[in-house]
């Protein structure tokens, strides 16, 4: 009996360092959390054998439920239709994520298309979806009403300064246009966002860090990962409390349908 109560404390002894050294680890701040990714090819880890920063932060994270929906190629602006990251959200409307991870805006540069102007309204009638600030509105309008109380982060891309050279069609000085139009909206719609193209972060990617001058490496993703992860926890559910129906409109843009 003795022994019996000898190994109980044993055992026990073990199950607490394991659970310690865990939570010392941050393994449980996201426990029993789910995850949605959405963005464009860099996102997805196109250019790293489908591997991106979703592999990195799941690793530690250790989500319930992880999908990364990105797509190469995709655009937030109309400029695509049969590709549009808008897509990639009706698609998963129905599903309840706790976190949502977005990135995009290089394909509209390369794109060139349309920034537009800003406007004070939140009605989707008033969005100009012609343009690239419109249809970032419309994809606000609909992220923030598909996945009301869920925590939503944008990930402002990374400098690119050898992407023209290697090909790519675009500046990086040109994709600041863009990003700067996105950072306006993520504060209209008080979504927040980590910004690597301007400020503190601008220099943690290097051309080191990409494949191609543009898309990420395997070290890139590994490198950007611990910074994405510590943005998601500082994230709040989105709450606010905006003109809502109770039926979510539907545009009358329509959206071509393609497979992943």
């Amino acid at each position: 009996m003795k022994r019996l109560i000898i190994i109980f404390f044993e055992i026990a002894i073990i199950f607490f360092i394991i659970e310690t050294n865990a939570y010392e680890t941050n393994d449980f701040d996201f426990y029993n959390k789910s995850i949605i990714y959405f963005g464009d090819s860099i996102s997805a880890g196109s250019e790293n054998n489908m591997v991106s920063w979703d592999k990195y932060i799941n690793d530690k994270a250790n989500f319930v439920k992880s999908i990364n929906a990105s797509k190469g190629g995709a655009t937030f602006s109309n400029v695509r239709k049969n590709n549009m990251i808008i897509n990639q959200i009706k698609k998963y409307k129905d599903q309840k994520f706790d976190y949502v991870l977005l990135q995009g805006g290089v394909n509209d540069a390369m794109e060139e298309a349309i920034i537009g102007k800003m406007t004070d309204s939140y009605d989707l009638e008033d969005f100009d979806q012609n343009t690239y600030i419109g249809m970032l509105d419309t994809t606000f309008y609909y992220l923030t009403n598909y996945f009301h109380g869920s925590s939503i982060g944008v990930v402002i891309t990374y400098r690119t300064p050898n992407a023209g050279q290697n090909g790519w069609g675009v500046l990086s000085s040109n994709l600041k246009f863009y990003y700067d139009a996105l950072i306006k909206v993520c504060n209209k719609w008080d979504i927040s966002y980590i910004n690597f193209y301007d400020g503190k972060l601008e220099n943690v990617i290097t051309d080191h860090e990409l494949a191609d001058g543009l898309h990420l490496n395997d070290s890139g993703y590994e490198k950007i990962s611990p910074y994405l992860y510590d943005f998601l926890k500082e994230l709040k559910p989105y709450l606010r409390n905006l003109k809502r129906e109770e039926e979510i409109k539907e545009s009358n843009l329509k959206y071509y349908n393609y497979t992943y």
